[in-house]
């Protein structure tokens, strides 16, 4: 029988609570569609994203390292909604 053993910085690591968050918690977190959450995990290699089967996990420390990061808008820059004056 295999035995798996632990380094000590992984035992520490397992010692704290982990919260991970499913797309649809992140997309409702950012006020987003589900659909943007998978396409800044396809193509924004920046974006904290880690594929699971056929769906992604965002752990919450690193969504938040991510979020006060330097530049993260939405895709094309932000949007002016046109005036009609």
């Amino acid at each position: 029988m295999d035995h798996w053993t632990v380094s000590p910085a992984g035992a520490a690591l397992l010692d704290r609570p982990l919260k991970v968050y499913t797309t649809e918690q992140v997309a409702e977190i950012l006020s987003t569609t589900r659909q943007y959450i998978y396409e800044l995990a396809r193509t924004d290699p920046t974006f904290p994203a880690c594929r699971i089967g056929r769906g992604y996990r965002f752990e919450e420390e690193a969504l938040r390292a991510w979020l006060q990061g330097p530049g993260h808008r939405l895709a094309g820059g932000w949007k002016h909604a046109s005036r009609t004056d």
